[in-house]
This record gives structure tokens, sequence and C-alpha cells, in this order.
């Protein structure tokens, strides 16, 4: 469990093994308070696992009858119990549904700080004042913090998808114009020509990635250099890798669980690709 969602073990009931995978808050439809677990207990209704990871939890009477929760057949008391130990993770739930965007934003796994400070170290050499910058999927801005901790002066561009973020950012100061826009809709010509650097961290779905950064080449100056975070799997290493290799980038293999605290574990790679 972290700040914005619960990692649970998981089984599809086939005879398969177990799995995990992270839920957000605002997306669990139900919860059970220790209260409820132990009067299904004592109900005879929560069925231990064999290996003892998990349990089944069984319909009560009540449940079948008029479809309601784990504590229909609670009495008063424990029924008020329950929904004072509930109320913590009900609130959390509806502020997450009411303000955060952030969580909210499809694909938003923000860029861990210092992998965002690793990337702006790749493109310090070409960060002389007057340089463009375009960062095409800015989500928070974590890649664009980093680039004004260390670089002042530069012409920073910033698109966003997301309404919310897009207008959040506005008023951060970290780029001199932001685009709310889909960057993949998006040509050189939108966005006043091409750039000395791209930084970016796009969205992985469905190979989302590549897509991105292969539209983004298209947007770099003769010279300039693109540097990216994608995802480590064999989709990217076909089709990304001998990109890099052909442009004498290079490809570094970053630590499982990089993005952890960020809600996903996947396997990810900071990659660059310098322009002719």
């Amino acid at each position: 469990m972290n700040k914005v969602s619960i990692t649970v073990e998981d089984n599809w009931g086939n005879g398969g093994g177990n799995f995990t995978r992270t839920i957000p808050f605002d997306k669990l439809t139900q919860l059970m308070t220790a209260a409820q677990v132990e009067e299904a207990k004592a109900g005879g209704r929560l069925l231990e696992t064999a290996d003892k990871t998990g349990f089944h939890l069984l319909a009560s009477s009540t449940d079948d009858a008029a479809g309601a929760g784990p504590a229909a057949a609670a009495s008063p008391a424990s029924t008020e119990k329950a929904k004072q130990e509930a109320q913590p993770f009900d609130t959390l739930r509806e502020q997450l549904r009411a303000g955060v965007q952030v969580v909210a934003a499809p694909q938003l796994f923000k860029t861990p700080a210092a992998e965002a400070s690793n990337a702006v170290k790749e493109v310090l050499d070409l960060l002389r004042p007057g340089a463009r910058v375009l960062e095409p999927s800015v989500g928070t801005g974590r890649l664009l913090e980093a680039l004004a901790a260390v670089r002042r002066g530069l012409d920073v561009v910033a698109v966003e998808i997301n309404q919310s973020l897009a207008q959040a950012l506005r008023g951060s100061g970290l780029a001199g114009e932001v685009v709310c826009a889909d960057f993949l809709a998006c040509s050189p010509e939108q966005l006043g020509g091409l750039f000395d650097v791209l930084i970016m961290n796009p969205p992985f779905a469905d190979g989302a990635d590549i897509r991105h950064i292969l539209h983004a080449l298209g947007f770099l100056k003769p010279g300039g250099r693109l540097v990216a975070i994608c995802a480590n799997g064999p989709r990217q290493r076909a089709q990304l890798m001998p990109l890099v290799e052909r442009t004498g980038g290079h490809w570094v293999d970053l630590p499982e669980g990089t993005f952890g605290d960020e809600g996903t574990n996947v396997r990810t790679a900071r990659i660059t690709i310098q322009a002719g």
C-alpha cells in the first residue's frame, strides 16, 4: 500500500498461479473493515486459502436475497464500528475522485526525481541559452523541474493532453508555452519549429511509448538529441534499440522497481537517440 494505490494478490480461480496487481484507491469498489472480516469469519463465510495468503468470502443469505454487502446482517453496534473504521478509507477515496487529477489521468506514472535528473544529464551539453526544448508528454512536470534545476534561459515548450494538468503547468513557470493536445496529432509547425532537445516519459500501454518516440524524432533539429524513458520489453528492444545503436546513442536498463512508488512495476529503460 502507498499513498495512492494498493497492491493485492489475486487469482483468476481457474487453477492458475497467484499474481499481483496494483489498484488505485479511487478504483476500489468495496472495502472490508477488520470488524467485517471478523464477523464473516465468525459466521463461517470466510474460507482461508490453503497457502494462507488470502481468503474466499461466501455470500450470506441476506446477500443472496437483497444484494447487500458483507455486513448486511451486522448488529447496529458492529455496523457503527465498521462505519468508523471505514471512514478514513472512504475519505481518501473521495478525495482522489474529486481533486487529485494526477492520480486519475490515464497512464500517468510520474518520473522519479532521481531518474528525471539522470535524464537531464544526458542533454546537458546541448542546453545552451535559448536552446529549444520540447517535453511532449509532460504530466506533472517532473522532467521540467529537473531541467529548471540545472539550466535557465531555455525556450521550453510542453505538450500535455490532460486539461487539468496543462492548466496547472501554465502557472508553474516551468515552460514558456504549454499546449494542451495529443502529441501524436501535433506537427513541428504547430509547436513553432524544430527543437534542439526532446526529453520525455511517454505513456507505455500497448506500445504507445514506441509511437510517441518515433513521432518525436521528426521534431529534432540536425544534431539534436532525444532522451526518453520507455518500457523495457521485446517490442521496444526490437523497434527502438536499432535506432539507438545506429545514431550512436545508448540504451540503459533501469533497475527493477524504478517506478514502483509511482504505481507500476513495469521494467523500464532510458534511451538517447542522436539526430543526424
